[in-house]
Formats: C-alpha cells, sequence, structure tokens
C-alpha cells in the first residue's frame, strides 16, 4: 500500500465535512493519508474540519480575501502538490480536490510518477481523461435557492408622470 498526499480546496469547492470524509474514505483502499492540506480555510465556518484537522496534524492555509486574490490560494495549492510530487518520492498517490481548470496541474504530477485522482463536483471530460480516477464529491449548500422573478416582474413599469 502507498502513500497518499491530498490538496482540499474546501471552501470553492463547497465541500461539506462529510462529503470530505466519504472522499476520504473512497480513496483509502490506495494507501495511508501521509498528508493533507486545506485551502480557503475559515475557522469559524469550517469548525468541524478545524478538529479532524488538530487531531491529524494536518495543515490549513487561511482564507484569502477573494474579490481581490481568487487566483493566490489556487496557485498555493498548485504549489504545493508540485513541491510534494518532487520532493517526496514515498508519496505514490496525490488527490486533489479544486475547482476550475486542473488539467494542467494533473498532467504535471503524472509527469513525476505520481497516481492523480480529483475530487469533481460535476462530471468534467477532460478530468476524467487525464486523471488516474476520479472521486465524485457531493457539493454543500452554501445560499438558500432562489427563484428568479419571471421578466414582467423585473420589468419597470413605465410612468406617465414626465
Amino acid at each position: 500500500m502507498g502513500k497518499i498526499a491530498v490538496f482540499a480546496d474546501i471552501e470553492h469547492v463547497k465541500l461539506s465535512f462529510e462529503g470530505f470524509k466519504s472522499a476520504l474514505n473512497a480513496i483509502k483502499s490506495m494507501g495511508d493519508i501521509a498528508s493533507c492540506k486545506f485551502y480557503n480555510f475559515k475557522p469559524v465556518k469550517h469548525a468541524e474540519y478545524a478538529e479532524f484537522i488538530n487531531e491529524n496534524g494536518y495543515e490549513a492555509v487561511s482564507f484569502l480575501n477573494v474579490r481581490f486574490n481568487r487566483n493566490k490560494t489556487d496557485m498555493r495549492l498548485v504549489l504545493d502538490a508540485y513541491s510534494t510530487a518532487m520532493n517526496n518520492p514515498g508519496i505514490d498517490t496525490i488527490f486533489v480536490i479544486a475547482e476550475g481548470y486542473i488539467v494542467p496541474l494533473v498532467a504535471g504530477l503524472k509527469r513525476f510518477g505520481k497516481t492523480v485522482i480529483v475530487g469533481i463536483t460535476e462530471d468534467v471530460d477532460n478530468i476524467k481523461a487525464i486523471a488516474h480516477g476520479t472521486v465524485k464529491l457531493p457539493v454543500a449548500n452554501s445560499r438558500p435557492a432562489r427563484i428568479a422573478a419571471s421578466e414582467a416582474q423585473r420589468a419597470i413599469p413605465a410612468s406617465n408622470n414626465i
């Protein structure tokens, strides 16, 4: 059995803790979790994660202001995954949970001879084609569903008082 490194952007993927545990259970047959790093971590919002992170000695990267720094956290995840692939020959598998176009990341990690598993929230053909495997992730509903107003309700009524 090999060793697995996990890189999870829990905020952008909107992954509940239960969903994360389910994803970990799906990959545990591939080996032991050697390291786990969480990105966009908010201690109050992700309280369930906080206990898990502390109990297991894992790392959490704090949340950045997304309006201005949307890609900085994603880049940290990419750099950390590459660094792990290059510098840790004992890691056989890398499990990435991230939002956005990560095909270049997956391809790069494979060039280091790593098995790459990607957590996905929807079926993405290019990820399925390039990754060694995918794990379907349940997504936490962060906002209540909204029903869009009909076109007539959104229209601004004309005023006869000119």
